[in-house]
């Protein structure tokens, strides 16, 4: 048995390795069949590839010339511009000398120019010095003594101006009104006449509606209308009737004032007494009034 199963095993091995040729054989017949076809193929395929690397070739030689040609063209522009740029700067050049060469000329010239001017100048001050000099001093000297006069003149005037407004006001501290106007007519002062004559106006009105109210209060309609002659507008040299006349007709009723019996150890003094009796005479005649000194 063991015999049989060898015999066995090596017939299995025989037919194995017979069955391995043929199929060589087999693969060797169908490659020998097959080989001018696949000769042709990797011919066609060196070929084509052939081809392709020579036209690739081809085209990298011609980038590369006209990158040459490129690189021939920006050289030569440069070299243009550079060329171009060094005829500009020997032309900034030549006209800077140029300039520097006609500034030192001139400032030759002026050199000369400013000493004859110098020369001039010091003859001119020598002849001013000799001739003018003197008679500038002069009229300096002129000049100023016309205005020192000027000075004192004014100086005169404005203590003048001075004392003629410490006179008014003197005036109005005595109540002296007709000395007051008197001075004010004199100083010229057209804003003081102006406040002088709406002061008349005030008054005349006043004493217009002091009489109505008087007339009203009497039943006297038919009397002398308001605003006759004795309360027309006063002229500016009235101004003293004026205030006289409105005195009159508003403190109608007078009576005569002395000092009080039982004031003892001293005596009333003349604005005390004009004080008294102002409001003496608004209480006698019915009227409204405010008695103020200086102080208000």
């Amino acid at each position: 048995q063991q015999k049989q199963q060898q015999q066995q095993q090596q017939q299995q091995q025989e037919e194995q390795e017979e069955l391995r040729r043929q199929d060589a054989l087999r693969r060797q017949q169908q490659e020998m069949a097959a080989a001018p076809f696949a000769r042709a193929e990797a011919d066609a395929a060196r070929q084509q590839q052939t081809a392709a690397d020579t036209a690739r070739a081809d085209q990298q030689r011609e980038e590369q010339r006209q990158e040459v040609a490129d690189m021939e063209a920006h050289h030569a522009a440069r070299r243009r511009h550079h060329v171009a740029m060094r005829d500009l700067i020997d032309e900034a050049r030549s006209a800077q000398r140029a300039e520097v060469a006609q500034a030192e000329v001139e400032r030759r010239l002026t050199s000369v120019e400013t000493v004859k001017r110098r020369v001039l100048c010091g003859e001119v001050l020598a002849h001013q010095a000799k001739v003018f000099r003197p008679r500038a001093a002069k009229d300096a000297k002129r000049k100023a003594q016309r205005h020192s006069a000027m000075r004192a003149w004014h100086a005169k005037e404005q203590r003048k101006v001075s004392r003629v407004a410490d006179a008014r006001l003197a005036a109005l501290r005595d109540n002296n009104y007709a000395e007051y106007c008197r001075l004010a007519a004199e100083a010229r002062d057209d804003r003081l006449n102006e406040l002088l004559a709406k002061t008349d106006d005030i008054i005349a009105q006043l004493g217009i509606k002091v009489q109505e109210q008087r007339q009203l209060a009497q039943g006297a309609g038919d009397q002398t209308p308001a605003g006759g002659p004795d309360v027309a507008k006063p002229e500016h040299s009235e101004h003293v009737q004026s205030q006289h006349h409105y005195y009159n007709i508003v403190h109608s009723v007078k009576e005569e004032v002395e000092a009080p019996a039982a004031l003892q150890g001293g005596s009333l003094r003349g604005y005390q007494l004009d004080g008294l009796r102002f409001m003496l005479s608004l209480y006698n005649n019915r009227l409204n009034g405010v008695l103020a000194d200086e102080m208000g």
